[in-house]
């Protein structure tokens, strides 16, 4: 994913974060996600270009709340949680081909490797 596509998911997630009932801090960012908190500080302050996966893997690490705001604001899909019915095709007609595509690589590649 290119670095500009990349930024507006990276933008909404810092949104959300700012959020009074999130605001995580970037030691409890890399506490949740395993990913070393000097590079979700780079990556945030925009001094480094984190790999869409690890970005996407970094996600799926957010507590389910978190997850399905961030969904939610970008548009990609609302249902993605155990306890609610999902339309995939509803929520592929919503979406970028290409960034369902490295969303779900990403989870296949975090997946696959556990």
């Amino acid at each position: 994913m290119n670095q500009l596509k990349l930024s507006k998911y990276v933008l909404v997630f810092k949104k959300i974060n700012s959020r009074y009932e999130f605001n995580y801090s970037q030691r409890q960012l890399s506490e949740i996600s395993g990913i070393d908190q000097g590079v979700i500080s780079r990556f945030l302050n925009g001094h480094n270009d984190m790999a869409s996966a690890r970005f996407f893997n970094l996600i799926e690490s957010m507590p389910k709340d978190f997850q399905k705001e961030y969904w939610t604001k970008v548009g990609i899909a609302s249902s993605l949680w155990e306890d609610e019915e999902i339309n995939w095709e509803a929520e592929i007609e919503k979406a970028d081909k290409k960034t369902l595509a490295r969303i779900f690589s990403a989870l296949a590649n975090k997946h696959s490797a556990a």
